[in-house]
């Protein structure tokens, strides 16, 4: 399908495309054919472009994102619109409700893109074209919410021992992992906000599944895992008797990933585990791991 189909879908509603569930059969051939592609593919990575305060404001945003050429670059621009934006919905309730709901289906559209373009990332085959004709059907929405709060935070992508080479790493494990027949398929992603975002979606985009976000930053004050108002109907039905995989950058004493961990279980899943591409040592006090190697570690509620 187009990126034009797809985000044109997207942003209908309030993300109402939800992907048609996989077999188990089904899942499996789409996880081997990713795995032989991610596997074979060769990482473009060229370096970590930082694109911390290089945009004022979300419309300023879309206009540089529409000349971007190199994909790392694409890789840091996706987070400086999604991280923004997912902040000032969730920290933000003073929006007026058509203001508001034009953010969330874009920010909708914007998760749609990344899965997209991280995919294809990821994959060996960045397809910048396909994320130019994303961000110039968006470009519209991001100049009309110029208003919002425009605040970018850094993450541990880029620094922090986590770069390109390590999600790809990731990727593959999680994939490897989830053919062993032991093992129960993946319905569900979550991401835990934002830092996430760039391991989350991608990981989607391989299984065929889709993804939320629920933050819990203690770097953000949060003291409870929060969901966008808007978007909690949608992630509780699909995680729903489903299983589902909440993904995390780098884990520390775990706290932050239990708690989103547990905000998922009470939606009624039929399991939840965690995931994260780093973690200190301190990552024992609130979780088991039941997976641990270099740049891999999968955790249950211990």
């Amino acid at each position: 399908m187009s990126i034009v189909d797809l985000l044109q879908t997207a942003l209908i509603g309030e993300r109402e495309r939800r992907l048609p569930p996989l077999s188990d059969s089904e899942q499996k051939r789409r996880i081997e054919q990713n795995l032989r592609k991610i596997s074979d593919g060769k990482l473009v990575y060229s370096g970590d472009p930082n694109a911390f305060g290089l945009f004022e404001n979300f419309g300023n945003w879309a206009s540089f994102a529409e000349s971007i050429n190199n994909p790392d670059t694409i890789r840091a621009a996706i987070y400086a619109a999604f991280q923004p934006l997912y902040d000032h919905l969730i920290d933000d309730r003073r929006i007026g409700v058509e203001p508001r709901k034009k953010a969330v289906v874009l920010l909708n559209g914007l998760i749609t893109l990344g899965v997209d373009f991280l995919t294809s990332y990821y994959s060996g085959e960045p397809d910048k074209k396909r994320f130019k004709e994303g961000v110039a059907l968006l470009k519209q929405g991001f100049d009309e919410i110029s208003f919002a709060n425009y605040r970018q935070k850094d993450r541990n992508i880029g620094q922090n021992a986590i770069f390109p080479n390590d999600i790809v790493l990731f990727l593959q494990e999680y994939l490897q992992h989830s053919l062993d027949g032991n093992k129960p398929h993946t319905d569900y992603v979550v991401g835990a906000a934002c830092g996430s975002s760039e391991v989350a979606m991608p990981l989607a985009g391989l299984l065929g599944v889709d993804v939320g976000f629920i933050r819990n930053s203690k770097r953000r004050g949060d003291s409870h895992a929060l969901v966008i108002p808007e978007q909690e109907p949608v992630i509780k039905e699909a995680a729903r008797n489903k299983r589902v995989i909440c993904i995390e950058d780098y884990v520390c004493t775990g706290k932050s990933l239990r708690d989103v961990m547990k905000k998922v279980e009470g939606y009624g899943v039929a399991s939840v585990q965690g995931a994260s591409v780093r973690n200190s040592h301190d990552w024992g006090f609130c979780l088991k791991e039941t997976t641990g190697k270099s740049g891999f570690h999968v955790y249950s509620f211990k």
